[in-house]
This record gives C-alpha cells, structure tokens and sequence, in this order.
C-alpha cells in the first residue's frame, strides 16, 4: 500500500519498527475466532503447587495484564499496590479479551520495558519519557494522545477528499466501460469494411492485394480503440485500488487505533494521501474513434490507388 523503500537494519528483519496498530488487528482476530474464557478458572497463584483440581483453589476472578497471571480477589490486591506503580488488573468476564488488547500499549524502541507516552515532532515518532529528556531533550513534542486528536482531524480530511476521488475514479471507470462507442466503432468497421470489399471486386484481381492492405489497417483501428480503453480502464482499477486500500487502512486506524497507533503512522499516511490525491484523474480520457474511408474513381485506375484511402479520426471525450 504506502510504495515505500525501506533499508534493511543491521540487525536484520527483526530491527523493523513493530506496528503495534497492526498487531492489535491480529490479535482482534484471533480472539474473534478463539473460544471465550473458561468461566471457571483457578487463581494462579494460589494454584502453585497443587493440582488443578483441587477443591479448596479460589477462582480466579481478575486478570494481571503485567504479570500475565489469572487472580483471586485477595492475590489481586498487591498488584493493585505495587511500589513502583500498580498493575494494571482487570475483571475476567465476557469482555476481558477485549479489555485486554485495549490494555496491551506501545513500548518505546530503546527502552523496552517503557510505554510510549510523548510524540517528538522533530523525529517523527514515538517516544518515552525516558526518551524525552536524553536524546530528544532539545527536540518539540507533546502528549500522544493530544497530538493524536489533532492528527485524527488531518487524516479525517484525508479521507473525506480520498472517498471523493474514490467517486470520481469509479465515475470513470463506468464511462470506460460503456459499450455504446464499441458498438458505433463496430458498426462503422462493418460498414467500411463492406464498401472496401465491393470496390476490391470492381478492380478484380489487379487491386486483391490492396483490398487485403486496407482491410489489415481497418482491422488494426478496431484494435488501436480497444487497447486504448483497455489501458485506460487498468489504470483506473490501479488508481482505484490503491485509493480503496488507503482508506481501508486509515479508517480502521482512525476507528480502532490507539492515540500511539494514529501519531506513528499519521504523517506518512498524510503524506501518502497526498501523492494519491496528486494523480489527475479528470485528464483521463476515453477517446472516440470516427472511420472515414474514400472509394477511388476507378477511370483513374492506372494512376491512383484504385481501392482509395482509410482516415482515422479521433475525437476527445468529454472529461466528467
């Protein structure tokens, strides 16, 4: 979709930065087609050492999104109050997934146990506040999620005129794919090519070989308009596709990203909207081809082409 160059990290495949938007697109996915969670489960911790069925192993009724373990309510409690910051803990019930996708952050690049909490103007990124005051310390930035509402009225704009040309790409490609100039240019190259034949056989023999050179570029006109249309309507569909896939992609992230999604991916969707925005759809057009052909005067047999001469004329359709 972005047509986009990137060098390979030293450190290979794996040195790409995550797409935290993306990955939460899987992850809906998979919870979508996954079973729901048990609603009976034993608390974790309480479960060290015994066996799963024992009888006297509290349920667990929360969930610790840092430790990744299944809670009673009483072991839930410290997590709640942790030194250095509580955990995030949440209830396991029929939205849980959900919760916990909403929950799962973006972590900084250089910092990998930091969330993302600023976005550096000046980097074009995401970054911690770890980040902020070392090697973004001299840089412009501000909250995510403040920066993220005035991205999301960019890309809404974005979107808005990229439906537009969505419209008008599709106008189009309609008006290319309307039969009635094959129809005209069929029934004209039947007509001609008729008149051709009627005056080859007046000439007889002596003119078989021009009736036969004329008939080939008759031929070669038909195939000229359907080409032309032809290459007109795939760059359309390309055009076409390209937009309806940008505007999948940015809507979704406007609809279901978080605020750190929408600021890692703001200016280069912004930037790649424009570019699609630039393509002039309007100068494409479809042209209409006219065939005229001649007949010779057949007492200057000696002196002319006697089977006379084919014109093509073609005339510009309207732009819509």
């Amino acid at each position: 979709m972005c047509r986009k160059v990137f060098p390979l990290p030293s450190e290979g495949v794996g040195g790409f930065l995550h797409n935290f938007f993306i990955q939460s697109l899987i992850d809906e996915r998979k919870i979508a087609k996954s079973p729901r969670t048990e609603s009976e489960v034993p608390c974790e911790v309480c479960l060290n050492g015994k066996k799963p069925a024992a009888r006297n192993v509290p349920k667990a009724t929360k969930y610790c999104a840092d430790c990744e373990q299944k809670l009673c309510e009483r072991c839930s409690i410290p997590h709640k109050r942790m030194r250095e910051g509580g955990h995030e803990v949440i209830e396991l019930g029929p939205d849980f997934e959900q919760q916990l996708l909403k929950l799962r952050g973006s972590y900084c690049s250089t910092h990998k146990n930091k969330r993302v909490e600023l976005y550096c103007f000046s980097c074009q990124e995401n970054i911690c506040l770890k980040c902020s005051i070392v090697k973004h310390r001299d840089h412009k930035w501000a909250e995510i999620a403040e920066q993220a509402s005035e991205f999301k009225l960019h890309m809404n704009e974005d979107n808005r005129q990229i439906a537009s040309r969505i419209e008008e790409i599709r106008r189009k490609s309609d008006l290319v794919g309307c039969e009635s100039s094959d129809k005209q240019v069929a029934a004209q190259v039947e007509r001609i090519g008729e008149e051709i034949k009627a005056t080859g056989e007046t000439a007889k023999q002596t003119i078989d070989r021009q009736v036969q050179k004329r008939l080939t570029e008759l031929d070669s006109v038909k195939q000229k308009h359907v080409e032309a249309k032809q290459t007109i309507k795939d760059v359309l569909q390309l055009e076409l596709a390209v937009a309806e896939s940008f505007l999948q992609y940015s809507s979704k992230l406007v609809e279901k990203g978080r605020p750190s999604d929408v600021t890692a991916a703001a200016v280069d969707l912004h930037a790649r909207a424009t570019e699609i925005l630039r393509m002039d759809v309007s100068s494409i057009r479809l042209s209409t081809t006219h065939v005229i052909f001649t007949p010779a005067e057949l007492t200057e047999l000696n002196k002319m082409d006697v089977i006379g001469e084919l014109q093509e004329l073609t005339i510009k359709g309207r732009s819509n």
